[in-house]
């Protein structure tokens, strides 16, 4: 809106993509990081961050699709592409992390809970697709230039979706009491269907193909 605003008083937007800059240590750790875990610069990783949603505080949970949906996924996403998968997620989440990972038939590397928020950000930086629910990391791989597949439920996706959408996919389900948050407010929801009814193959429809 800001940006439009702009375009009517006759400043001409040149970008609108947002940057984030990542410190000349933090890519250093990454790489070394990567180096011991054997990835090379050829190969084609997938970040999988199925935390976010911490400014919810207790009601964060309403903001995730199901650990074993994504444990699922990401064992898929190994089979169908080839790829090698990071798990990866703050200090605050990781018995949700280690409940992905412990899902999996296929090995990742888990690395969740030890980073800082700049190697967090280097790592993503250094992935083909993040694949997350609506929340910060969405909108930090997006700056990024990381291509994401993002899963939204009951916050409205063209308000707080990735911005601008290019190369980016937003998976919704399409019961119809979603979005419910509004004005800054969620619902008392006993169901949510919104993040229930969306299934692996819904979010493996959307990945297309990773680079």
């Amino acid at each position: 809106f800001y940006l439009d605003f702009l375009t009517q008083i006759g400043i001409p937007v040149k970008d609108r993509h947002l940057s984030a800059c990542l410190s000349k240590e933090d890519v250093s750790w990454a790489k070394q990081f990567l180096d011991t875990q054997g990835i090379r610069p050829s190969d084609r990783l997938v970040a999988l961050v199925p935390g976010g949603g911490a400014s919810w505080g207790k009601s964060a949970s309403y903001k995730r699709w199901p650990a074993k949906c994504y444990a699922k996924l990401a064992d898929k996403v190994i089979e169908k592409y080839h790829t090698k998968i990071i798990l990866i997620g703050d200090a605050s989440e990781q018995a949700l992390c280690q409940e992905v990972a412990s899902g999996m038939v296929l090995p990742c590397i888990r690395w969740f809970g030890r980073t800082t928020l700049g190697q967090f950000a280097a790592l993503l930086g250094r992935c083909s697709l993040a694949i997350v629910n609506d929340g910060g990391p969405l909108h930090l791989a997006v700056a990024l230039r990381v291509r994401t597949v993002s899963i939204f439920g009951p916050v409205d996706e063209h308000v707080y979706g990735p911005y601008p959408k290019d190369d980016h996919e937003v998976v919704v389900s399409s019961v119809s009491c979603r979005p419910c948050y509004r004005k800054f407010r969620v619902a008392d929801c006993p169901h949510r269907q919104c993040l229930q009814r969306i299934s692996v193959e819904d979010v493996l429809n959307k990945i297309g193909v990773i680079k």
